[in-house]
């Protein structure tokens, strides 16, 4: 049984950890541009486990920022549990294919892609052993 879920985690850590690399490669050649907070995506789900009812609220960032002259916005896919801070300014990184590239998710990735192996080998190591 373990043998199997070390295999199932470590192949797991490893598609996360390529992810990661792809998404690096891809920042290869890219650019920084300012930009400002204008708004954010607020996302709501609530579950339910023994009887009891909770609430998350999470907020993705709306981007603004100026690229080519062209005033564009980006919508972030990470969704945080703190709400973000409307005209606050910051960066966005443009991949040289020219999408914009989340680098602390590219980060957050490569770190479980790792933590996902290491599980993995350990959990296949005590499954040979037992």
């Amino acid at each position: 049984m373990f043998i199997v879920l070390g295999i199932i985690f470590s192949v797991i850590g490893l598609v996360m950890i390529g992810y990661s690399v792809r998404q690096a490669v891809s920042m290869r050649g890219g650019y920084e541009l300012d930009a400002r907070i204008v708004d954010y995506e607020k996302k709501t789900s609530t579950h339910h486990h023994n009887g009891h009812r909770t609430t998350f609220i999470t907020y993705a960032p709306v981007y603004e920022y100026v690229d080519a002259g062209e005033t564009k916005r980006h919508t972030s896919i990470v969704f945080v549990s703190v709400m973000p801070k409307i005209g606050k300014e910051t960066t966005v990184f443009i991949s040289s294919s020219g999408e914009i590239v989340d680098r602390g998710g590219v980060v957050g990735v490569l770190i479980c892609g790792i933590i996902f192996v290491v599980f993995g080998v350990i959990a296949v190591v005590v499954g040979l052993k037992g």
